[in-house]
């Protein structure tokens, strides 16, 4: 049983597990003639869905509408009948957990320039959750 401010990351853990790519972004999808071809599945694993949802959505390279049409088209493809309570919910743990896993990853990536605006967004989750 998760408690205290570890419940942020429960739903991650608790809802409908699938495979999932673990690095889903527009540079591990290609595709040719119409047809998509997902590559460098080297962080594959059985987790929530919503992991690889947050890393295609993330950044500032997508206007929110693309990102508002995506998740709809997720919710339409995992559940047909409308999306449970906890999704917007588990969709923010994800966004946290990427957020801290890429500026773990090493030391120095939590101060380049690349990975600062995470901090924006991390921060910007972790209130929708109530944690700040």
């Amino acid at each position: 049983m998760l408690c205290g401010t570890d419940e942020w990351f429960a739903p991650l853990l608790t809802g409908t597990q699938t495979v999932i790519h673990g690095e889903f972004y527009a540079k591990t999808i290609l595709v040719q003639n119409q047809r998509v071809f997902i590559v460098d599945w080297e962080s594959a694993a059985i987790a929530a869905g919503e992991i690889d949802l947050a890393a295609l959505t993330e950044g500032k390279h997508w206007p929110a509408n693309v990102v508002r049409k995506c998740e709809r088209a997720y919710v339409r493809a995992r559940w047909p009948e409308g999306a449970p309570p906890s999704f917007r919910r588990t969709l923010d743990a994800a966004r946290i957990y990427l957020h801290f896993r890429w500026l773990g990853e090493r030391p120095d990536w939590t101060v380049r320039e690349k990975n600062l605006p995470r901090y924006e967004y991390l921060h910007a989750s972790a209130k929708r959750l109530g944690l700040v």
